[in-house]
Formats: structure tokens, sequence, C-alpha cells
């Protein structure tokens, strides 16, 4: 086991060699030899007096007996190096995972909620292409008519929608007027948006459709409304259960 390189020990070492022969040395034949003193005068400089009671001699004492632990501290910090040098290699790794990761599931969630509102929309095109030729003043609210078929359909169609498509039902003010629609998914949507000038099948996020809406019941849903709606399913070659 080796001394440890105190700063005591290092200070003393600093000493030995400073009172000692300048380096560097080398060995010539049997004896040492200054380099430095050699290479400027162009004569071999033989190192004085290097017995242990010697300035030089003490030094070279102190060297033996240091090397050990030098060397030993050279290991100690190389493998400490090493280990750092992995801990951050292993750092950088994970964090290209997690990025990695991270955008494959952003990935995958986009792609997943694309694929919910591309089903929505295929699925409630179908529900009203089926529904548009049922539209007919006795099916409207209070037999009333306007620009488009499905104008008074919206509260009836709603529950269609929310048979065949489960979700919410949902109302909010349009123009004025409460219009009902669905909330399915976290997406809003309404096969009578047309009425307002829409497309005939509205998909948008939750929210997003006509501002503030509400979330509603089916005790809100009057026996009238229900009946139309049965007549609309009837029609369209659908179903609506009892409230």
């Amino acid at each position: 086991m080796t001394d440890p390189l105190t700063d005591a020990r290092l200070a003393e070492l600093d000493r030995l060699l400073a009172a000692a022969t300048p380096g560097p040395w080398e060995s010539y034949g049997d004896n040492l030899c200054a380099l430095k003193p050699f290479l400027e005068f162009g004569a071999i400089h033989e190192v004085p007096d290097c017995n242990t009671q010697s300035a030089n001699g003490r030094l070279i004492v102190a060297a033996v007996n240091t090397l050990p632990a030098l060397l030993a501290e050279v290991r100690r910090l190389r493998e400490e190096v090493e280990r750092l040098t992995r801990e951050r290699d292993d750092r950088a790794t994970a964090c290209r995972v997690h990025e990695n990761t991270e955008r494959l599931l952003l990935a995958r969630a986009e792609s997943a909620e694309r694929a919910v509102s591309v089903r929505l929309v295929a699925h409630a095109m179908c529900l009203r292409n089926l529904l548009a030729p049922t539209f007919s003043a006795d099916t409207a609210a209070r037999g009333e008519t306007g620009v488009t078929p499905s104008f008074g359909h919206c509260a009836a169609v709603a529950l269609v929608v929310q048979e065949s498509m489960g979700g919410q039902l949902v109302s909010a003010s349009v123009n004025g007027v409460s219009h009902w629609f669905n909330r399915i998914c976290g997406y809003d949507v309404d096969l009578t948006a047309d009425q307002f000038g829409g497309p005939i099948v509205l998909v948008a996020p939750e929210g997003t459709a006509y501002g503030e809406a509400r979330v509603r019941d089916q005790r809100d849903v009057r026996a009238e409304t229900h009946a139309r709606a049965e007549i609309l399913a009837r029609k369209a070659g659908l179903f609506v259960g009892e409230a």
C-alpha cells in the first residue's frame, strides 16, 4: 500500500527538486548527467554528489519512494476521467433515447389524433348521407324550414349521432339560436352546421366549433325531439332508443 500524495508531501518534493541539480537528467555510462547543461555547453555535465546525504541524493531517494504513490494517483485519476467520460456518454445516450422516444410518442399521438379525426369525419359523413334524404318539415323542430334541409333538425340529429357514435350532447348559442351538436373523443361533431353556412359535417377540436358551449343531459331533451329523432332514424334505416 502506498502513502497518499498529501499537500505536505507534494511541497516537500517541490523543495527537494528546487535544491537539486536542474533536470532533466540522463544516464551516461555509469554516471548521471544533467541534460540541460549538456545541451547548453556542448559537454557532458555529471550530476555531482549523488550520495544519500546530498541534495541530489535526497531527491533520488524521495523520487523512488514517491513513484509508487505517483503512479497510483495517475491511475486513479485516469480511472476517474474514464468514469466521468462514461457517465457523460451515458447521459448523452439517455438524452438521445429520451428525445427519440418523445419524438416517436408525439408522432404516434399526432398520428392517433389524426386517425381519430379521420374516423370521426368518415362516420359522421356516412350518417349525414343517410339522414339527409329524411329531412322534412315533420322531422324539423316545430315544422320549421330554412335555407337548408337540415334547418330545425339539430337536436334530433344530435340524438341519432349519440346513439350511433356515443359521446355527449352539447349546445351553444349560434346566431342567437340554441344549437345542438355532439362531443366525441375530444372533438365537437356537428351534422347540421350547414344551416349556419358551415360544412355539412363539422369536426373540430373540443370547444372550438362555436365558442362557449355546455354539455346537455338526456333529461334536457323534450319528448317531441325524441319522437322526431326516431322518425329520422327509421327513415334512414337506423334506430334510436327511448330516453
